[in-house]
């Protein structure tokens, strides 16, 4: 999905995020679907329901533990998608692009968001797709993916 897409999907999910009536419906047509479902749940669904609002499937827009690919991108346009996203208080944030073992802690659309900051301002910064990847591996020497960096770096460089 592109960030525009993913910004448009959330804005209609935002319209409904704490609306009890949404997770009823998402419920009952699981069960409707799947009904040897409804053994893994309580009988009691208000705190189930109120888990499933308060997280955020986050798709393209949040990375974690991951160099995200930015060759082909606006990062102002991912940058102002992970405001919104951050706008929903969601309480859980399912990135896209993850490390399988890290959380799902909300403060992951920070980071993307500050590692996109940091794109930006050494891609300025710097000369040659090999100054920009090793300025931004100085940062981020523990994300894994580095090719994504790298392919990224070049596109930008015009493989200086």
């Amino acid at each position: 999905m592109t960030p525009k897409q993913i910004g448009l999907v959330q804005d209609s999910f935002a319209k409904v995020a704490l609306s009890e009536a949404a997770a009823v419906l998402f419920y009952d047509r699981l069960f409707d679907i799947a009904p040897q479902m409804k053994a893994m749940f309580p009988d009691d669904m208000i705190e189930q329901r109120r888990k499933l609002m308060a997280m955020l499937a986050a798709g393209d827009a949040v990375y974690n533990g991951i160099h995200p690919y930015l060759g082909e991108t606006d990062a102002q346009s991912r940058i102002s998608t992970l405001d919104k996203l951050k706008a929903l208080k969601p309480k859980a944030v399912i990135a896209g692009h993850k490390v399988p073992e890290n959380d799902d802690d909300p403060r992951n659309i920070a980071e993307t968001r500050q590692y996109l900051h940091d794109f930006n301002r050494l891609n300025t910064a710097t000369s040659t797709a090999r100054e920009l990847y090793d300025a931004m591996l100085e940062i981020y020497p523990d994300r894994v993916n580095p090719g994504s960096l790298w392919s990224a770096a070049n596109i930008l460089k015009k493989n200086t």
